[in-house]
């Protein structure tokens, strides 16, 4: 009847209503949050922009102290070969050993200088990504490597190592840094062995290359382990060893900027093992 059709046209008016302002209502909640959204990616692009800028200012200031820092040692090392060159200067044996102490000290700074420019400008400088093939970086390096590997008769084996998304420059510096570092704490009475492996894993859904490399030189205690990548870090003598203790921080600092994870594990006069995790793929051109 009328009643009956009217009582339905007003519950269908009623819902109708209902149902507008619940659309309403939805779309000031989603036109907030866009307007959250946009704030937040103009946020966003402003860090983005501090952070491009504060990366250049770095790059440069790591340049140019580098620079300013490195020219007095220069005179030093000028003016120290200028004695020794100088016929008319007697200097007793104690004199002399001095000064090759102070060269020896002005050799060390200046690598620690050129040590932390390299570490500051890792993350300053973008890198294109590109497949490597570890295999061959190895390959590469053991060729390079090859004066200092016949003076320790050291033996290298490496096999599995797979192709990889990275930044070739940054892989050789990593396993190069790992392989120096492996010849350099080797045992006097111990022929140098280094084993290199590697691995497809999967980490966290995503697959991963695992690449293990095992020494049997000087080691460490368990507890340094936690310590080894930190800046101007030092497991052994100084006097017996040189360097500057940057060399696995820079390592570090490569597999982080890959998305990567490295350990290190080690006992004393058995040698060490790092162990890197790298994703097989990754997500930006540009790292």
């Amino acid at each position: 009847d009328v009643t009956q059709q009217r009582n339905i046209r007003l519950a269908l008016e009623h819902q109708v209503q209902q149902r507008t302002e619940e659309l309403d209502a939805a779309n000031e909640e989603l036109q907030a949050t866009n307007e959250e959204l946009l704030a937040t990616n103009d946020e966003l692009a402003e860090l983005n922009d501090a952070l491009e800028q504060s990366n250049e200012n770095l790059q440069r200031f790591a340049h140019v102290a580098s620079h300013d820092l490195k020219e007095p040692i220069r005179k030093i090392k000028t003016f120290l070969s200028m004695i020794e060159a100088d016929k008319s200067t007697v200097l007793s044996d104690k004199t002399k050993l001095l000064m090759q102490r102070v060269y020896a000290s002005t050799e060390r700074m200046y690598s620690m200088i050129n040590g932390v420019l390299s570490f500051s400008t890792i993350n300053a400088t973008g890198h294109s990504t590109e497949k490597v093939d570890l295999q061959k970086v190895v390959e590469q390096i053991v060729v390079d490597l090859e004066l200092l590997i016949e003076e320790k008769k050291a033996t290298i084996h490496f096999n599995n190592l797979p192709v990889i998304e990275a930044a070739e420059i940054l892989m050789y510096q990593l396993f190069s840094n790992l392989i120096i570092n492996s010849l350099k704490f080797s045992r006097e009475d111990v022929l140098p062995v280094i084993n290199i492996s590697g691995a497809v894993v999967e980490y966290n859904n995503k697959p991963f290359t695992k690449i293990i490399l095992e020494d049997n030189g000087l080691g460490f205690s368990p507890e340094k382990s936690e310590h080894i990548f930190n800046m101007f870090a030092r497991l052994h003598s100084k006097d017996k060893f040189e360097g500057t203790g940057l060399g696995l921080s820079l390592c570090k600092k490569i597999v982080q900027r890959h998305s990567g994870m490295i350990e290190a594990t080690g006992e004393p006069n058995k040698g060490a093992t790092f162990t890197i995790l790298l994703p097989l793929r990754q997500t930006n051109n540009i790292i």
